[in-house]
């Protein structure tokens, strides 16, 4: 019931809807609604989360799924994942530096790389 009054709030806004019958809250409260979600349970859901989206963008920069892509795609992907927020300056400036760099187009960038950026 709790996740419904806070999810009850997400529905108001026009853009956000929140369906109660099936899926997600089946997975976390059973079929019935009578089981109760742990926030080690929620907490761990969420990071799992992250991970799968980490990985859906950094597929689309490694289309032939080769574990790896190029300083520039990995640029790209930066600035697309932060896209809608301001992006620091630093991190422009290190972006310019490393594209500069002919050292760095011999590189690649891998998936432990792109996580722990995040």
């Amino acid at each position: 019931e709790e996740f419904k009054e806070i999810c009850s709030c997400l529905n108001n806004d026009s853009t956000v809807r929140f369906n109660f019958n099936g899926g997600i809250t089946e997975t976390f409260f059973g079929e019935d609604y009578s089981r109760q979600l742990g926030m080690n349970e929620f907490w761990s859901f969420v990071d799992s989360l992250r991970i799968a989206v980490w990985k859906a963008e950094f597929t689309q920069y490694d289309p032939n799924d080769t574990g790896s892509i190029k300083p520039e795609e990995f640029a790209s992907l930066v600035t697309d994942s932060m896209l809608g927020s301001h992006l620091p300056f630093y991190i422009v400036d290190n972006i310019r530096k490393m594209k500069a760099n002919p050292r760095f187009a011999q590189k690649e960038i891998n998936f432990p790389i792109w996580e722990s950026f995040n």
